[in-house]
């Protein structure tokens, strides 16, 4: 195991030995994906079922993933995707909807 590399009373090395292991490319690619998947997938219906703020909660982190991974989108990009995972039936959120 990686953790037997590192003394136990350096939580500095022990620390970067993590981080390097979780931003190595092949995790990285594979949160990036993942992400994709969960983005295509994300979508936002009322606030009895997902509320609003953890819809754009989850959408952030998956871009933010993507970020890291060097597929970036733009905010243009980023702002029509979170629209189109809105569907609903509210008339006056359906007008502001359409005015972005």
């Amino acid at each position: 195991m990686w953790t037997n590399d590192v003394a136990s009373s350096n939580g500095r090395a022990a620390m970067l030995e993590s981080c390097k292991r979780y931003n190595r490319q092949g995790k990285v690619s594979k949160r990036a994906e993942l992400a994709n998947q969960r983005m295509k997938t994300l979508h936002y219906k009322n606030e009895t079922s997902f509320l609003l703020e953890a819809y754009v909660m989850v959408f952030k982190s998956c871009s933010d993933n993507l970020d890291k991974a060097i597929q970036y989108m733009t905010q243009y990009m980023k702002v029509g995707r979170i629209l189109d995972g809105i569907n609903i039936n509210n008339n006056e959120l359906l007008a502001a909807k359409s005015l972005v």
